[in-house]
């Protein structure tokens, strides 16, 4: 019978990226190329069925989200806080001319002082959705409009914060911040210089992780993805892939662009005090299949008209030790067999693959049976 024009295919190291120590399985159709020599052994391995499971094992670094500055409206910078410092809503951010500026949390800084007979505006939502979120929203409607109810909340909330009960927020008492409770991340002032202008800068008091990953890599990833994060001490936490950045932004140079990269969200902070920045290793399941009929992946040949092939031995086996039972993937082992007895035939067939992990790869479709025979490089 005719056989298809094959190339066999070069070693597993096609195949993967050996990241942080850890074999990351390919998800994606591999390579094509050469390999072996023309006296090369011709050994042989057993197509068997198994469970295969692939995973990715990559390299986050711990950060903080980007820090955004904070501008103060005038006065005189009486107290600042420490770099590190966490301010929830509610709380003195820092003083000017003695009085504590309060963190509030919104999307717009206060452009006017929050009064009885103001016109409606989205600065008296905010001023109000902090007034209820802080306690005192009793008969408050939280909208745009100022009314009798706004006034007894403000007054309420100064008397608990010990201020002058004017039922007035001037622009100088709160400072309108991004997230429920910030980290002050750097002072941008000197205590007795002018509040005007930039005062320090803030991050969300969250630590997350950062994976830097290729544009294939990309592909295997998705937000929700549940993720499994080595710390330092050799114990294991469970993470969320957060969001994804498929990078390709502009830079500062003009000549590169944004690399891709995921963000991990950690449930549980308490795990990360102490720990600092350091990076860490991030497993990621990316794909499993029960009763997977596989082979090496050193088996597959390319096809020169484009596709993957398989050779099978057409003599009965050598005598040689059994097929080893199936097995899971972390076991890392392949089903090897004898070399090919002299004057034995065999004949290819192509193949469709699907699932590559462990030095393995799924076939799919194509007339290879469990227990077959399959040609391997030496």
């Amino acid at each position: 019978m005719s056989t298809p024009s094959v190339v066999r295919l070069a070693g597993v190291a096609a195949l993967g990226l050996l990241l942080g120590g850890g074999l990351v399985a390919a998800l994606w159709q591999p390579w094509a190329g050469a390999g072996g020599s023309p006296g090369s052994p011709r050994q042989t391995a057993v197509a068997e069925r198994t469970t295969l499971s692939a995973h990715l094992v990559l390299s986050a670094s711990l950060e903080y989200s980007a820090p955004t500055a904070l501008v103060g409206v005038g006065g005189t910078l009486t107290r600042l806080p420490q770099p590190g410092e966490v301010v929830g809503a509610g709380q003195a951010l820092y003083e000017v001319d003695g009085h504590a500026v309060v963190a509030f949390r919104g999307a717009r800084p206060l452009w006017r002082s929050v009064e009885s007979g103001m016109s409606d505006g989205p600065d008296v939502q905010q001023v109000e959705q902090n007034l209820a979120d802080l306690g005192f929203g009793d008969g408050l409607t939280v909208d745009n409009t100022f009314t009798a109810a706004t006034e007894r909340a403000i007054r309420a909330w100064q008397k608990a914060a010990g201020r002058e009960r004017t039922g007035v927020i001037e622009q100088a008492d709160v400072v309108m911040v991004s997230a429920p409770a910030v980290r002050i991340s750097g002072i941008s002032a000197l205590v007795g210089a002018s509040a005007t202008g930039p005062v320090l800068s803030y991050t969300e008091p969250g630590i997350h992780g950062r994976m830097k990953v290729t544009a294939a890599q990309l592909t295997q990833l998705a937000p929700g993805m549940a993720v499994t994060v080595r710390l330092p001490s050799g114990s294991e936490t469970p993470a969320t892939i957060a969001a994804i950045d498929p990078g390709g932004a502009a830079t500062s140079d003009p000549a590169k662009t944004t690399t891709p990269s995921a963000r991990v969200e950690f449930p549980d902070q308490s795990l990360l005090e102490g720990l600092g920045l350091p990076a860490l290793r991030v497993t990621v399941g990316t794909g499993g299949a029960e009763n997977a009929l596989v082979v090496p992946v050193t088996a597959l040949v390319a096809l020169a008209g484009g596709g993957y092939a398989v050779e099978i031995v057409d003599a009965a086996d050598p005598p040689a030790t059994p097929p080893p039972t199936p097995h899971d993937t972390s076991s890392g082992s392949s089903s090897a067999g004898a070399s090919v007895p002299a004057g034995s035939r065999s004949h290819t067939v192509p193949v469709e693959i699907g699932l590559i992990a462990d030095s393995r790869v799924q076939i799919t479709a194509g007339e290879l049976d469990e227990g077959d025979r399959v040609v391997v490089p030496g």
